[in-house]
């Protein structure tokens, strides 16, 4: 009888510690930057605190209700590297492209005096892994947040 108490004890022990860790996981909503849909809005600048320089890592964002304040909304997002035979290309290609088929993805859907084009380029991994997946991010021209879509 006392075998089965303890295995019961350590049962219960297993669930609550599984519990514990998924309401942990569901309080975050770490999101790859690479899994970013058209219309997502999040907190850019919470994704570059500890960044420094002008090409600064974005990896993970928290994704917000778009109705809450933020500060940037993926608008448009593409591939360089569909078919995976392109070269990763130097930073300045990179941008220069990615700038290009933003301008063209976006075109006048968003009111751009109030909001900006941020690239978010891929690194050489997601160029191959994620078919050099971008996304183009509108942000609030001199900062600040808004509450709402910055897409109509």
């Amino acid at each position: 009888m006392r075998t089965i108490g303890v295995a019961a004890g350590l049962v219960a022990v297993v669930v609550a510690a599984v519990l514990t860790i998924a309401a942990v996981l569901s309080l975050s909503n770490d999101t790859s930057w690479t899994d970013l849909d058209n219309g997502e809005c999040f907190d850019l600048a919470g994704a570059l605190a500890d960044a420094s320089g002008d090409l600064a890592a974005v990896n993970a964002v928290d994704t917000v209700e778009c109705a809450e304040p933020h500060d940037a909304q993926v608008v448009a997002t593409g591939d360089l590297n569909a078919d995976g035979e392109r070269a990763y290309p130097s930073d300045d290609e990179l941008f220069d492209a990615i700038d290009r088929a933003c301008d063209s993805l976006v075109a006048d859907t968003i009111d751009r005096g109030t909001y900006g084009l941020v690239p978010i380029a891929p690194d050489e991994r997601t160029w191959n892994d994620r078919a050099g997946r971008f996304a183009c991010v509108a942000v609030v021209i001199g900062g600040g947040t808004v509450a709402g879509s910055a897409l109509p």
